[in-house]
This record gives structure tokens, C-alpha cells and sequence, in this order.
């Protein structure tokens, strides 16, 4: 099944936020947005991307967790220093250590998968985009199924689409 891309175009927010409500109650969630300001209360009506940068941390806070129990547990049986007759390996002042490196291994990931998801170097624009929409209009563009690209024209149109293209992909 081949998919579409619909652009619409909105000559005021009050339309633009109707269309999003309509796609919404419709349960179509690939879509991208341009406005040229920002409407309060309109991120309820986007879809919710989670970002990859959670698991960055997390995974670099496991590791940093084990590398820094390897050190202070590696450290003890290498040298086995008998301190106060406690046995070389005691678990309860290690986690000090291992929160310590938890905290530095997943703040500097974290740091560097800001760096490198930031996407900082030049973009080109979607090909959804029209300069109108940086100006004095709002738009959507729209991912859908073949067979259902023509109720999703009519949705949108309803909703007071001045125009609604279908774009021709890239591939």
C-alpha cells in the first residue's frame, strides 16, 4: 500500500488548530506542522515523539554504575588492604564510588548526545514546506494511505484549508 503526502495551507490559527483537532479525532498522527508563531495549548494536539537522548543517559549511567564498582572492587582484590578487619571487598562503601562515576558517565553522554541530536549543522528544508508558512500562514503536512488520502483532503478542507496539494516524493 502506497502512502501520500498531503500539504494544506491555513490563513488563520483558529482553522489550523480545527484541522489538528480533526486529524486527531481521525487517529492520524504522521503529520508535520508550520506556523509562523507559536499557539498556546497546541502541543496537546500533536503527536508525541520521545526523544533518543533518555536512553543515551541511561545506558551510560548503567555503564558508568559498573565500570565504577569494576574500579573499587578491582582496586580492593588487587591490592587487599584489611582495614579495620572488614573483608577487601565490602559493597556499601563501593556505591559511592559507582554512584559517583553513574553520575559523571551519564551527565557527559548526555552532553554529547545533546551535541550530536541537536542537529546543528545546516538542514535542508521538508519538502512539505512553503515560505508562506514563515510569514502569514500555517500549514500541514500529511502522511497517509493511498486509499484514504481523499477523506483526509475532504477533513481537512472542512477544517478551512485554503488548499490542499498532494506532494510528489523524492524516491
Amino acid at each position: 500500500m502506497s502512502a501520500l503526502r498531503l500539504r494544506s495551507a491555513f490563513a488563520t490559527p483558529e482553522a489550523f488548530v480545527a484541522a489538528l483537532k480533526a486529524l486527531r479525532r481521525a487517529e492520524i498522527r504522521d503529520l508535520e506542522v508550520y506556523a509562523p508563531t507559536s499557539i498556546a495549548g497546541i502541543e496537546e494536539l500533536l503527536p508525541r515523539r520521545g526523544s533518543p537522548l533518555r536512553f543515551a543517559t541511561l545506558a551510560a549511567g548503567l555503564a558508568g554504575c559498573a565500570v565504577g564498582l569494576w574500579l573499587a572492587i578491582g582496586s580492593a582484590v588487587m591490592y587487599s588492604q584489611i582495614v579495620g578487619g572488614k573483608p577487601p571487598v565490602s559493597l556499601v562503601p563501593f556505591c559511592v564510588i559507582a554512584f559517583e562515576v553513574t553520575i559523571l558517565a551519564g551527565g557527559v553522554a548526555t552532553l554529547l548526545a545533546i551535541l550530536g541530536l541537536s542537529r546543528l549543522r545546516p538542514q535542508p528544508l521538508a519538502a512539505g514546506y512553503r515560505p508562506e508558512f514563515g510569514v502569514d500562514q500555517f500549514g500541514i503536512t500529511v502522511c497517509v494511505a493511498a486509499d484514504r488520502a481523499q477523506e483526509v483532503a475532504d477533513l481537512l478542507r472542512s477544517a478551512g484549508a485554503e488548499s490542499v496539494d498532494e506532494l510528489t516524493s523524492p524516491d
